[in-house]
């Protein structure tokens, strides 16, 4: 399973040091745990652990994922179980 970088990312984030050492390597879709679309660390993160969960790797789906995430998920949407499931039952990959 392909693993992308920070490099493979087509918007802008802000990167926090802190986050990358705290925040987990693989997450749970929690719906008490929000996703923040403005720091890369995370976007990254949840992008790369619902690609795993779906058995996913080209890099045109994950430029897809993130252009929703920035573009077209519903502002009430920003728990991470949410989120996965707004995506699931809403695109096709």
């Amino acid at each position: 399973m392909a693993t992308f970088t920070e490099n493979d990312l087509r918007y802008s984030y802000r990167w926090n040091p802190e986050t990358a050492k705290n925040f987990p390597k693989k997450i749970r879709f929690k719906d008490t745990i929000e996703l923040d679309l403005e720091e890369g660390y995370e976007v990254l993160l949840f992008i790369n652990s619902y690609m795993e969960l779906k058995n996913l790797g080209m890099k045109c789906t994950f430029e897809k994922i993130e252009r929703i995430l920035k573009e077209e998920l519903p502002q009430s949407t920003r728990s991470l179980n949410k989120i996965k499931r707004y995506i699931s039952e809403n695109y096709f990959f």
